[in-house]
């Protein structure tokens, strides 16, 4: 699928956004950041593990990654990036595959649910066989 550049400024904004939300999970933990934050959207309880996903994947968006190619989200699973997608009210509308030696790179162009305009592209890179998590 060919997608759009992701234009700077929003990218910019986006980041700022998604990082603060980020550092909030982590201190308020999955559970009960999901429960104040679910915009009167019912949201389900979510496994250990996917919990654990979660808090991964915030730990690396905190250190800047996942906001490009070449430094992306590594170790969460495809479960575990759309948890976090739902979770800070995304919705990914697009999505791009690149076959890399060590596993496949998703790029995915994702909107806010509440303000639409407000556009994120999350990189996500999902390895081959056993994923080992990074910090």
């Amino acid at each position: 699928m060919s997608l759009p550049k992701p234009d700077p400024a929003q990218q910019k904004v986006a980041r700022s956004e998604v990082r603060s939300k980020a550092r909030l999970l982590q201190k308020k933990g999955v559970r009960r950041y999901r429960l104040e934050n679910r915009l009167g959207r019912v949201t389900t309880e979510l496994e250990p593990e996917l919990q654990a996903e979660l808090l991964r994947a915030c730990g690396q968006i905190v250190a800047g990654r996942g906001f490009s190619a070449k430094n992306p989200l590594e170790g969460i699973g495809v479960a575990a990036c759309y948890a976090l997608l739902d979770t800070f009210h995304f919705q990914a509308v697009g999505r791009r595959s690149s076959a890399l030696e060590d596993g496949m790179l998703d790029e995915m162009r994702c909107l806010h649910r509440v303000t639409p305009d407000k556009v994120w592209v999350v990189y996500n890179l999902v390895a081959f066989g056993p994923a080992e998590p990074v910090s």
